[in-house]
């Protein structure tokens, strides 16, 4: 956006103005002095370094997530599904959909949780889960 300001002795200066959402400053002429004091590429590796964090953070989230779901649906398996209860396992995944959709949102939904049963059956084991959740979101293996 951009938007004609008046200086200090009153002629008016263009003054352009960027979107923080999208990583970027607002440039004006305040912001405009305070860069020209700073060293080369202070604030190019400020943002590779914050977008980096960012990166981890998300993945760790992500990886997180992953086994969160992983574990729930191994422990319903094995509480309420794993032996011959198959139709009271069903009541019982539809109570603990309910509660856990009311507590925490919709991602506990009947269907996800049926998502977290079958993602135990399909990978039984918890050291590939955890490999395979640093480069694959919950999304990949519902």
């Amino acid at each position: 956006m951009n938007k004609k300001a008046p200086n200090k002795k009153g002629k008016k200066h263009l003054v352009r103005r960027v979107s923080r959402s999208k990583g970027q400053i607002k440039n004006s002429s305040k912001n405009v002095k305070a860069l020209n004091g700073l060293p080369p590429g202070l604030l190019d590796d400020l943002r590779q370094m914050i977008k980096k964090t960012q990166h981890q953070v998300a993945t760790a989230v992500n990886v997180a997530l992953v086994m969160l779901n992983w574990n729930l649906g191994k422990r319903i398996w094995r509480e309420i599904m794993g032996e011959k209860r198959a139709a009271y396992g069903r009541q019982i995944v539809d109570a603990v959909s309910r509660q856990l959709t009311l507590e925490y949102g919709s991602g506990y939904s009947r269907a996800n949780i049926f998502h977290m049963i079958r993602f135990i059956q399909t990978f039984p084991d918890e050291k590939i889960v955890y490999a395979l959740s640093r480069q694959l979101s919950w999304t990949h293996f519902k």
